[in-house]
């Protein structure tokens, strides 16, 4: 396995310094977008290239965790290879489940404050 982990301190110290990064500028929120594509869904944003490669560390830090706390399997860095998809795949594959999450959420929020009302 490529994450290098070890006992320090009373507590598991794991490197996360393998996984692949995926950082590109996204036009439609003036920001870049980061991705890991060996864990599906852990992504960050920045304002700057730098500030979204700091946040995903501290996402694949947070997705790592919450999968072992589940007990689910964390799968290992890849090696990968870069192949160009097309716009209709890179939709498929990653904007059209976020847009999902973003309108579940704001149904969600929109019902709350209905109750509230």
């Amino acid at each position: 396995m490529y994450i290098s982990v070890r006992e320090k301190g009373g507590h598991v110290e794991i490197n996360y310094e393998r996984y692949s990064m995926e950082i590109q500028w996204v036009v439609p929120r003036k920001e870049y977008r980061a991705i890991v594509p060996e864990l599906p869904g852990c992504k960050a944003y920045g304002k700057t290239y730098l500030k979204a490669a700091q946040n995903l560390r501290e996402a694949i830090k947070i997705w790592i965790e919450e999968k072992q706390a589940a007990g689910e399997a964390v799968p290992e860095p890849q090696l990968l290879v870069y192949t160009p998809v097309t716009d209709e795949e890179w939709d498929e594959k990653w904007e059209k489940p976020e847009r999902e999450a973003m309108a579940r959420s704001q149904t969600a929020q929109e019902s709350k404050q209905a109750e509230q009302a």
